[in-house]
């Protein structure tokens, strides 16, 4: 860059009339202005055909210059393919071992889990055994308890004269009985029970208007009658909960 000054008249100020030249810019300037005008004063010499040939000559270049960049291009990106190719095979062991390593702790956590899984379902089967076999047992003492309990119901039933465990007996001595009062009476707690078991009704009354209790209550002497009226009581709080 360089610095001219100009001093036309006595008034001139240096600074402002400092004139700031491109030298590299302006040579370029001059010579593509001195090309174009020699190449338009030998392209206006030619004839049609020589121009013609000249611009089909030009065409050409341009294209070839344009392969020729497009070529380098295409080099470039092959030859950084190749590095990347390169590149990748070089690192590919490493994560072979990588991936393997983690492909092998992949799969033995897979394993431990499906064991683990196994194990959970096993014990659950085991529960589930356990827990059908209580039941069936609890069954089979039920039915037996049921079966011995409707046999000793029978035998009493039949030894005192009764037809069913709701049936009234009936005599001119003691009137109107059932099977709970006759059980209330004679303090037997364990046939209370078993006939309340099997349906017998509480309320019922005898021909002298008392329930089994009030019968059980009358008879009781120093706690005779207490697990009786335990039976009894616990049996009506029970059905009153049930109730509620």
């Amino acid at each position: 860059m360089s610095t001219f000054n100009c001093a036309c008249t006595e008034r001139s100020n240096s600074l402002a009339d400092t004139l700031q030249i491109d030298h590299a810019a302006l040579v370029d300037a001059q010579a593509q202005a001195l090309y174009e005008a020699q190449y338009r004063k030998v392209f206006e010499a030619m004839t049609k055909e020589e121009q013609r040939e000249l611009q089909h000559h030009e065409a050409l270049a341009r294209k070839q210059s344009a392969d020729l960049k497009e070529m380098r291009s295409t080099a470039e990106a092959y030859e950084n393919s190749k590095r990347q190719v390169k590149e990748a095979a070089q690192e590919y062991p490493a994560l072979l071992r990588s991936g393997s390593s983690s492909g092998s702790s992949i799969s033995q956590k897979k394993r431990q889990q499906q064991a683990e899984d196994r194990e959970a379902e096993r014990e659950a089967e085991r529960r589930q055994q356990s827990q059908m076999e209580a039941e069936r047992k609890e069954r089979e003492r039920e039915e037996k308890d049921a079966k011995e309990r409707r046999s000793s119901i029978d035998a009493f039933l039949k030894k005192n004269g009764f037809t069913a465990v709701n049936a009234p007996k009936k005599s001119l001595l003691s009137g109107t009985v059932y099977a709970l009062h006759k059980a209330a009476k004679a303090g037997d707690a364990r046939m209370a029970q078993a006939l309340l078991l099997e349906g017998a009704d509480k309320a019922k009354k005898d021909s002298a208007g008392k329930t089994a209790l009030e019968v059980a209550q009358k008879n009781n002497r120093k706690d005779s009658h207490k697990d009786v009226i335990k039976a009894l009581t616990t049996t009506e709080r029970a059905a009153a909960a049930g109730g509620a």
